[in-house]
């Protein structure tokens, strides 16, 4: 029975840019559209404007220094399983 997804519709499109763009094109595609969004207006004048993935090698060098944070009461389910 498919009565309750009337109306719903979802594409997914997957993009090889590497064969579209060549490198040096593409890094600076890039870097510009990066620092176009950066530039958008904060909802928090405090918070700067982040990217997906863009904190990715400072987190990633943290968490191989000091561990991956995990919440206590996650933490505490966890062990007690």
């Amino acid at each position: 029975d498919k009565d309750d997804e009337y109306c719903v519709s979802q594409v997914f499109i997957a993009i090889e840019v590497d064969r579209l763009i060549d490198g040096k094109t593409k890094d600076e595609k890039l870097q510009r559209i990066m620092d176009y969004v950066k530039t958008a207006e904060r909802a928090d004048p405090n918070v700067e404007v982040r990217l997906p993935g863009h904190e990715f090698t400072a987190i990633l060098a943290d968490n191989k220094a000091n561990g991956i944070p995990v919440d206590d009461t996650v933490w505490a389910k966890l062990k007690s399983l």
